[in-house]
């Protein structure tokens, strides 16, 4: 296992591996780039870390598959959430055990043409993904108590071709019309049998993730009004909050510079960084109170990785304190946006003068 380990605000940094910074590139394929109209929301749709590689690895005219989908639609929930979505052990379906389809059929995002099979390479219709996208919606409410859906108690259908729409996909269509979401064509149809294509799921990703941080009350750049806690933190319940905003921050920052959110939901690693973070109050530094390493709490948890790294802080009264610290200093912003991480445990403490010390674990997993 290689280790790389990064101090707070009392500065302790020592970086022991060399770290390769990306920058977000938009994949384009020459013979199937984007459309000329929907460049500009592709962009932004990938600055704020909303379109997997593998959405476009077929092109952005291609139809997408509704494997691709569950991709795109995870995505863009676990940015919103800046926590990544628990993964079922076992598979629910037969046919794949993608774990993009695991996590948006668990989440209630998406359902199986059967109990046993998900088809995960049939195309996906324009009804098929307005009804998934507002089950993502939905789902999303439930969980952050916000409003991200305006359902008026007028029945009129926005689209000219009510009759071709499935009776089961009526409502989510007039819903994504309504919002906004999903537009018509030039006659005023919405072609709910038509394929939808790999641009048109990204811009709907988009539109969707705009109006629901517009509606949460902040920009783009802003963090969940009410952050979901790392699951597996061993915190106390008036430090939850802390913690799951610190894991929002650092994701946000991830997503600015095109990488994927880390995964938050390692319960023993989560367990491994609360205890660290206690542990700060008696020593700060990357050495233990018992006069081990800072990496050896892995092994006490179980946590088995190739490569580890650690950020700590103090004297930082908020969680946006501690993350702009972290990214103003090299060492710590390497491991914020260190490409090759895939997992982060995050551990917070207050002694009993009230001061608060932050504990960030990185890993990728074994």
């Amino acid at each position: 296992m290689r280790l790389s380990h990064a101090g707070g605000a009392r500065l302790l940094a020592a970086v022991l591996a060399c770290v390769t910074l990306f920058s977000l590139t938009i994949p384009v394929l020459a013979a199937n780039a984007p459309s000329v109209w929907a460049v500009p929301e592709v962009e932004a749709a990938g600055a704020l870390g909303l379109v997997p590689d593998s959405a476009v690895s077929g092109g952005y005219q291609t139809p997408l598959s509704r494997l691709g989908f569950c991709e795109i639609a995870v995505q863009m929930t676990e940015v919103f959430l800046g926590a990544a979505l628990p993964c079922p052990e076992k598979p629910p379906f037969g046919d794949t055990d993608a774990a993009a389809v695991s996590k948006a059929h668990a989440y209630g995002i998406v359902n199986g043409i059967s109990a046993t099979q998900f088809a995960p390479n049939d195309r996906v219709t324009r009804q098929e993904a307005a009804v998934m996208l507002v089950r993502a919606l939905t789902c999303l409410e439930k969980a952050t108590d916000l409003t991200l859906l305006d359902r008026p108690d007028s029945e009129a259908f926005p689209f000219g071709d009510k009759a071709r729409t499935d009776v089961w996909a009526i409502e989510q269509v007039r819903l994504v019309g309504v919002n906004g979401l999903m537009k018509g064509y030039e006659d005023n149809t919405f072609r709910p049998q038509a394929t939808i294509t790999s641009e048109e799921c990204i811009l709907l990703a988009y539109r969707a993730f705009k109006q629901m941080t517009e509606r949460r009350g902040g920009g783009e750049a802003d963090g969940p009004s009410v952050p979901v806690a790392p699951p597996g933190s061993d915190v106390p319940d008036e430090l939850a909050q802390y913690a799951a905003r610190l894991l929002a921050l650092v994701n946000q920052e991830r997503a600015k510079a095109g990488l994927p959110p880390y995964d938050g939901g390692n319960a023993a690693l989560n367990a491994a960084a609360a205890l660290r973070a206690k542990e700060l109050q008696t020593l700060f530094s990357h050495d233990r109170p018992n006069g081990k390493a800072w990496y050896e709490v892995l092994a006490e948890f179980d946590v088995r990785c190739s490569l580890a790294g650690e950020n700590t802080a103090t004297n930082c009264p908020q969680p946006e304190d501690a993350v702009a610290f972290w990214m103003q200093s090299p060492p710590h912003k390497a491991h914020l946006l260190h490409a090759g991480f895939t997992q982060m445990g995050v551990g917070v403490s207050v002694d009993a003068s009230g001061q608060l010390f932050w504990e960030l674990l990185f890993i990728t997993p074994k």
